[in-house]
């Protein structure tokens, strides 16, 4: 027995339109209101609505045939505002998935889901994509796509809403505690640590929290005077933390901490460049780690990096496996990030060391 497919009229009744507005909207057109555009994609979302004419083509004339390749693949990453233009980490990401993708004979193309709008994916829901990368922690992305196509979820956490679909994440403790060794083999015992709002981006809370439990595991511990979770946008980046290290400085001169902790590369450039203005040297007065979200340090702080590349790699190979038609054996894929012990690790100077008293020789 073949079962029911969904129509167009199944739509409209779960979204409350006409037959015709639903047309509409699924076909791109524009002049309707958002909330009524969004009402018509979450219905066709949730019955995991497929239009008619690309069914018959893709399908082979029913709902039992094997669905035809395209050697499409998408990746769904996550925006935080509307216009992704200016946004240079997206399209550096988006270039590397293009390219490590061709390598495996895979046309990409790439969808920027925007919460406010909702999932609008007329490829997804055509039937055109052969497997799906998701880069979005929103589960009205991670429900679009379950069940419906081959999907590996890429660094966004391992949730129980997850459980059917494999997750690869970078494990960035196992690269802190290989960093942390050679911190706590030098002598270091106090730090300072600089992290986002509790309210800012996951990576860099989540990055900061975890600085300093791996820095705690091997003796170092935050000095309560020296903890800065700063308010920065781009455009007072610089000059917050100019603030910032005119804070640190006293501490750092009077011996309170040794060490700085930055939750991610941009915080550590700009705390090294104006902590050197302001005449500390680095490491020789104190030292500097950092985790890193992204490619390269303009000071080659001392660091625990993604490494995109394999992080997407390893991805891709799970990916292709599963179009192949093999399961995962697996939930959650770690994958080993990039560490650099760069220019900004030394030994702590030494402070308050008595002076050695001369001989008597009277």
């Amino acid at each position: 027995m073949v079962d029911k497919r969904t129509t167009i009229k199944d739509v409209a009744k779960a979204a409350d339109v006409s037959i015709a507005t639903v047309s509409f909207v699924l076909n791109g057109k524009n002049g309707l209101p958002e909330d009524t555009r969004r009402k018509v994609w979450d219905a066709a979302n949730q019955l995991n609505y497929v239009p008619s004419q690309q069914a018959r083509r893709l399908r082979n004339g029913g709902a039992q045939a094997k669905r035809q390749g395209t050697n499409l693949l998408m990746r769904i990453c996550h925006l935080g505002r509307e216009n992704e233009v200016g946004d240079r980490f997206d399209a550096d990401m988006a270039q590397l998935f293009d390219h490590l993708a061709n390598q495996r004979g895979y046309f990409t193309t790439t969808y920027r889901y925007f919460h406010l709008k909702g999932f609008r994916c007329p490829l997804l829901l055509d039937e055109l994509i052969d497997g799906v990368l998701v880069a979005s922690p929103h589960l009205e992305v991670i429900e679009s796509v379950k069940g419906k196509v081959p999907a590996v979820i890429v660094d966004v956490g391992i949730r129980p809403e997850h459980a059917s679909i494999p997750v690869v994440n970078m494990d960035m403790r196992r690269g802190l505690m290989e960093l942390f060794a050679e911190v706590e083999a030098m002598g270091h015992s106090s730090a300072a640590l600089v992290n986002p709002p509790p309210d800012a981006s996951n990576f860099m809370n989540h990055c900061g929290h975890l600085l300093e439990e791996v820095a705690g595991l091997h003796g170092v511990s935050v000095h309560p005077r020296c903890r800065y979770a700063p308010e920065i946008t781009t455009e007072t980046h610089s000059q917050v933390m100019g603030e910032v290290a005119g804070k640190l400085v006293p501490e750092i001169k009077g011996g309170a901490v040794t060490l700085i902790l930055c939750a991610d590369i941009p915080y550590a450039d700009t705390l090294h460049e104006k902590l050197t203005a302001a005449g500390i040297r680095i490491p020789e007065d104190v030292s500097m780690v950092s985790a890193n979200s992204l490619f390269g340090s303009e000071r080659d702080v001392a660091r625990v990096s993604y490494d995109w590349e394999k992080l997407l790699s390893v991805s891709l190979d799970l990916l292709k496996q599963m179009i192949d038609g093999h399961d995962s054996p697996c939930a959650e894929y770690l994958v080993a990030p990039a560490v650099s012990m760069g220019q900004t690790l030394g030994l702590p100077k030494l402070r308050g060391t008595p002076p050695k008293k001369e001989a008597n020789h009277a």
